[in-house]
């Protein structure tokens, strides 16, 4: 939507550099200060990537326990429905981005009115974003469309990506579980009422670096000396000073606070397990290195 009015804008007044004007929208969609992250006290960066600010597991409780477990049922309940991606896409859950990292195991799908109303209220069984685990030499059958680039609001969740490309060739799709957001003002009092802070850790990508403007892919294939990629969340690029060097644009947070519950993982310990997905090595899930966008 955002795209799409600056681009009528430009039309209409005949602006000379509508491109930073759209690049300059889409990226104050996605982004806040780090002044907004009202949360901070209560979190601290993931030990393996700094990029990730991970809220801290409070003490366990019966009340948090009974609370999630509630949760986790209705959230089961709500989404069993698209355990084939096809449904999730006539549901309108859309992947995000359409080019990532071919090791990447969860995939987002995000669904934009789904995500945006999170913004203000979480309905349990209505989750933002859909999580699917690439499973390989499965028949090609449920293979998922990709999404249409454009809208900002596609990526939230974080999602990230929170990102969902299609499955690689020869491998498909399975259905573990779902996301929910919150906003990057969010206090902890706020995030707790939406997921109990004793059961999983919300989190939040910050300290990103994107190519200016964010859909240059000549830029989203840059690496460093050792391979890594430069832009993005996961990237080599983690300071504002070597951004500018960079001739990137800095965001100090990317979209806002990301919760996963797994709620068809195989072993039950991984239902709010945070790190699911990012063990073993795992490509960093939220849509790091392609050119549609940091999450």
């Amino acid at each position: 939507m955002m795209i799409r009015l600056a681009a009528v804008v430009c039309s209409l007044a005949m602006l000379a550099g509508c491109g930073r004007a759209i690049d300059g929208m889409l990226m104050g969609a996605v982004s806040a200060p780090a002044t907004a992250v009202r949360a901070q006290s209560g979190a601290a960066p993931m030990a393996d990537d700094p990029q990730v600010l991970m809220t801290r597991l409070a003490a366990p409780s019966r009340a948090d326990s009974v609370r999630g477990d509630s949760l986790a049922r209705a959230m089961r309940a709500g989404i069993e429905r698209y355990r084939d991606v096809r449904e999730a896409v006539r549901a309108g859950y859309k992947p995000f981005p359409a080019a990532p990292d071919t090791m990447m195991r969860i995939i987002h799908y995000v669904h934009t009115g789904r995500s945006r109303r999170e913004a203000s209220r979480l309905v349990a069984g209505e989750p933002g974003a859909l999580l699917f685990e690439r499973v390989s030499r499965i028949p090609r059958g449920a293979a998922p469309t990709h999404a249409p680039a454009g809208d900002p609001h596609a990526a939230h969740a974080a999602h990230a990506g929170h990102g969902a490309p299609s499955a690689a060739a020869g491998d498909s799709l399975r259905l573990v579980g779902a996301m929910y957001t919150a906003p990057v003002d969010a206090s902890l009092e706020t995030l707790h009422a939406r997921v109990p802070l004793s059961m999983t850790q919300w989190h939040l990508h910050r300290n990103v670096c994107v190519p200016r403007p964010v859909w240059d892919k000549t830029a989203w294939a840059r690496r460093d000396s050792s391979g890594r990629a430069l832009f993005g969340p996961g990237g080599a690029i983690v300071s504002e000073g070597a951004c500018d060097a960079a001739r990137g644009r800095f965001l100090p947070t990317v979209f806002g606070w990301m919760a996963h519950i797994h709620v068809f993982a195989d072993d039950p310990a991984d239902v709010w397990n945070a790190m699911y997905g990012h063990e073993h090595g795992d490509a960093h899930d939220h849509g790091a290195h392609g050119p549609h966008g940091p999450h």
